[in-house]
């Protein structure tokens, strides 16, 4: 179990309470939120010196879920708001079900992002690459020129990846 899963759990041992979707301490005094750099709300638990910064919807989950949502990958809020930490906003998942949970068009706008961090080739080499085989240079040419695999140079000339 994570150090963060074991402050949750003492949170709630100490008497630590949920209220909408605010935290309370033993007191009854709410806990100060603070939106963090991912845009999620969250609060600082833990011995004074060794505090942690706590996602607030994972202390509405556990007080909704209790120790069942350790056996979950993730908290997911079904309306795709973040920051609606309300009870019947939040379920348990899978990463992949919250991957799913955007919207179709946000999923594909980041997945182009993570694979354009991946390309080898510039958008300079990719048109050299093209004008190459158009000038009809083989594809193992193009693959010993370019240093690419020979799927990577038909992915390429097909315009299945590199798209204009």
């Amino acid at each position: 179990m994570t150090y963060k899963n074991k402050l949750i759990i003492e949170a709630f041992t100490l008497g630590y309470k949920i209220s909408k979707d605010r935290l309370l301490n033993p007191y009854g005094v709410l806990v100060a939120q603070k939106l963090d750099d991912k845009g999620y709300y969250s609060v600082m638990l833990g011995p004074r010196g060794a505090r942690t910064r706590i996602r607030m919807h994972r202390l509405i989950a556990f007080d909704k879920f209790g120790n069942d949502m350790f056996n979950y990958q993730c908290v997911r809020h079904k309306n795709g708001n973040q920051t609606d930490n309300s009870h019947d906003n939040l379920i348990l998942g899978t990463h992949s079900d919250n991957r799913m949970d955007m919207p179709e068009h946000v999923r594909k706008h980041l997945g182009k992002y993570a694979a354009s961090k991946n390309r080898k080739l510039s958008a300079k080499e990719v048109d050299t690459l093209r004008s190459d085989r158009n000038n009809g240079m083989s594809y193992k040419q193009l693959t010993d020129k370019y240093g690419i695999a020979k799927s990577t140079v038909s992915y390429i000339v097909n315009n299945k990846t590199y798209i204009k």
